[in-house]
């Protein structure tokens, strides 16, 4: 069977929301997401207070892209996706973006791993880094695992992993205030 291919950024559908400028700071930020019971590391709290805070309140639609979708069959790696998906009209997300979609997305589904289409941050060691929204499980524990927003260094031309997941601004996007 033969897949459509993805042509233009209005053939991708919104797959979540999120309202940036909730927060005031990226403090406020580090202090609802341990209030709510997620982890954050060190390192992603340090990358996290370099975060942009939205001025206003701005509702942006989301698209989930995954290596392998039509239209990114051939992507090999991370940049070939940003690429990709910018020519389709998709744009790279604001960096508060993370942190928001940690707050937003509470019933993330086991195992799953989300990249923040994002502009890297540079970190005190010298390497940028993205946000990762994940949920990790341990099927040995038999638990439900650990909800986190984590950061990974930017892969850049390294080698794709099959059916990694990144989210995507959409040019849906509503001033509230």
């Amino acid at each position: 069977m033969i897949k459509p291919v993805v042509t233009k950024a209005r053939d991708f559908a919104i797959w979540k929301t999120v309202i940036l400028g909730l927060k005031k700071s990226p403090s406020d930020y580090f202090k609802a997401i341990r209030e709510n019971g997620y982890h954050i590391n060190d390192r992603t709290a340090w990358i996290l207070h370099e975060v942009q805070i939205s001025n206003s309140k701005i509702e942006l639609g989301l698209v989930l892209v995954t290596s392998g979708d039509p239209g990114f069959v051939d992507c090999e790696c991370a940049d070939d996706i940003y690429s990709r998906a910018i020519s389709l009209g998709l744009q790279r997300c604001p960096t508060e973006v993370g942190p928001a979609l940690r707050l937003a997305h509470r019933n993330q589904e086991r195992r799953e791993s989300l990249r923040v289409a994002m502009r890297p941050i540079s970190g005190s060691d010298g390497s940028s880094y993205v946000f990762t929204v994940d949920h990790f499980y341990d099927v040995d524990r038999g638990d439900s695992g650990e909800q986190a927003l984590h950061s990974q260094v930017e892969s850049g031309p390294g080698i794709l992993i099959p059916g990694r997941k990144f989210v995507f601004a959409s040019s849906s996007v509503r001033k509230l205030d």
